[in-house]
């Protein structure tokens, strides 16, 4: 039989959900994983934790009986969007992952909207207004007050990217996670704004390329198959948010209550996950 999995980088939770070729749910596991917060507006998240609790929960899932005998066809990923995530060449985590709430930046943002026209040069290049959650802003933010941190990174990622670099070694953003505020609405490349006005230009090392929501992500590394007890070799997909793409690519059959969604938001329509 055939076998589709999804796992979500939540803010304060991972979860996975095994589906059949049938779309029914057959197995599910979830860990807490507890963001860092602080009264000055820094909320973080231990990167290695969160990497910890994927395998936990990819083990748990691994277990399922049926599926040590079946065929994993696809894997997908959601997951938060903005936010820094930092790592070095070989996946390893540069200090704590960035979370999207993440406000510490809000001086600064506002020293850059003070200047004349700023803000609606940002709109019309981006499509959104700044925000000190946005991604460019934590990178100034690192660059004003931890260069360290930059100078000893390989790679920018949002928490899934990154989520996927260590489960593939295939180093790549989200194409719609990063068209909330690093992108360029028209040419869909790193906005001209963002890295000339913001003073991100020296950064555009760190950023892998662009990947479609529908584009193939790779497949499991060896030393990931055997962490988690999946098959390797299996080719999987990576997607953004919800599993429209995989549903359509595989023709899979829509859920009992006829909707083709999101099947991580609502994967058990009893409630068993959430």
């Amino acid at each position: 039989m055939d076998f589709y999995l999804g796992i979500d980088i939540g803010t304060s939770r991972v979860k996975a959900v095994l589906f059949d070729e049938r779309f029914q749910a057959c197995a599910s596991a979830a860990q807490n994983t507890g963001p860092r917060l602080s009264a000055n507006g820094h909320a973080e998240q231990d990167m290695a934790q969160l990497w910890q609790s994927v395998v936990a929960i990819l083990r748990d899932i691994a277990r399922y009986p049926a599926l040590q005998s079946g065929h994993l066809r696809a894997i997908g990923l959601a997951g938060q969007g903005e936010g820094v995530w930092l790592s070095d060449a070989e996946g390893e985590p540069v200090g704590p992952g960035i979370l999207w709430s993440d406000t510490r930046s809000r001086d600064l943002m506002s020293e850059l909207l003070s200047r004349p026209g700023f803000d609606r040069r940002f709109f019309d290049d981006t499509g959104t207004h700044l925000q000190p959650c946005n991604t460019s802003m934590q990178l100034c933010w690192l660059k004003h007050h931890q260069p360290e941190r930059l100078a000893a990174a390989r790679y920018l990622f949002f928490a899934k990217d990154w989520i996927r670099f260590r489960l593939t070694g295939v180093a790549a953003l989200d194409l719609t996670d990063a068209s909330t505020s690093l992108l360029n609405q028209q040419s869909g490349k790193l906005s001209t704004v963002v890295l000339n006005e913001m003073g991100l230009a020296d950064l555009q090392s760190l950023f892998p390329p662009l990947l479609a929501p529908d584009a193939q992500a790779g497949t499991l590394r060896e030393e990931v198959a055997a962490l988690t007890g999946l098959r390797r070799g299996q080719r999987w997909r990576y997607l953004y948010h919800s599993w429209h793409h995989l549903l359509h690519r595989y023709r899979l059959p829509r859920s009992p209550d006829g909707q083709r969604g999101d099947a991580l938001r609502h994967p058990y329509r009893s409630g068993q996950l959430y």
